[in-house]
């Protein structure tokens, strides 16, 4: 795309596009609930440049080059991770980060994007409650 090339990441058609890819792995409402929309107002957009670069479309911070897969059997807390089927990180691979977390549990939000406590509440509470009900009272390991 040519506006990338250019770097004019502020053009109006670049702008569209980035809201459509936003509205399909973001939050699949519309409109988006205020506290998703709050959440994107008020992120600090100087640090999101560091680390992903002007969008989530072409990760060029320093984001980019950072892999910690051969770390993540060092993580001993009970740990939850939830995938959603939209989401910019495919279901796939956290269902990889659960099997090299020893103490984690893994849960799927089929209808969901990065906010499915938003857009697949159902599937998202039914993982998450019992989660934390179980392990509310548990001390570290």
């Amino acid at each position: 795309m040519a506006v990338r090339k250019r770097g004019n990441f502020d053009d109006p058609e670049y702008q569209v596009l980035v809201r459509k890819v936003y509205s399909n792995t973001l939050c699949r409402l519309d409109p988006w609930p205020e506290p998703v929309v709050r959440s994107e107002r008020m992120a600090n957009q100087q640090i999101y440049n560091v680390m992903c670069g002007p969008d989530d479309l072409n990760i060029v911070g320093n984001l980019k080059s950072w892999d910690i897969w051969d770390q993540l059997h060092e993580i001993s807390a009970q740990t939850l991770l939830i995938a959603a089927h939209y989401d910019e990180m495919a279901p796939e691979q956290m269902k990889r980060m659960s099997t090299l977390i020893a103490q984690s549990q893994f849960a799927v939000c089929p209808n969901g994007a990065h906010f499915a406590m938003y857009d697949d509440q159902r599937a998202y509470f039914k993982a998450l409650i019992p989660f934390v009900r179980t392990h509310a009272h548990a001390s570290p390991t």
